[in-house]
């Protein structure tokens, strides 16, 4: 309709479960899905991991959409755990697929694990969280589970243990 999306209010904090649950139908129905809602599907999916992690540059329906870009380098925060998983599971979702759009699954899966993982979450948690527990007090630490939702998820899909990484 031309107006911003849902998905991207208040800073995008629900864009890991619309777009985790796509993900999830697109690559479980995938033999019973058109082709043409696919596309759909997955350029919405698409869209809205890139704005997350690219906000001076977001768009929807080829309209400039830029947000502040709430926690986007945050790895104690939960938005980003929720920006995490939009992101691993759209890359799960799609991994070796070639498509049409500003990200990849094969590119999503690399920036999760080694710029966002590698890079952010698992130095800020061995320099800031030695001994467990969050940053952000106890409300925020309970939102920790999503966090270890998405370690389980990986686990399971790459045989990779992420949590046994972080001290």
């Amino acid at each position: 309709s031309g107006g911003l999306p849902p998905v991207a209010g208040d800073s995008y904090p629900e864009v890991g479960a619309v777009v985790g649950d796509i993900a999830l139908t697109y690559d479980y129905c995938a033999d019973a899905i058109d082709g043409a809602t696919r596309a759909r599907w997955l350029g919405f999916a698409d869209q809205a991991v890139w704005n997350v992690w690219h906000p001076d540059q977001a768009s929807w329906g080829g309209a400039s959409m830029p947000w502040s870009g709430w926690s986007v380098d945050n790895p104690s925060n939960n938005y980003y755990y929720s920006f995490l998983r939009a992101t691993m599971t759209l890359g799960l979702a799609t991994h070796g697929e070639a498509y049409d759009g500003p990200g990849s699954g094969d590119a999503w899966l690399a920036f999760f694990r080694d710029e966002k993982l590698g890079g952010q979450l698992m130095p800020t948690f061995a320099r800031d969280l030695a001994g467990g527990g969050s940053r952000e007090g106890t409300g925020y630490g309970a939102s920790m589970h999503r966090l270890f939702e998405l370690y389980a998820t990986w686990r399971g899909s790459t045989g990779e243990d992420l949590a046994a990484q972080i001290p």
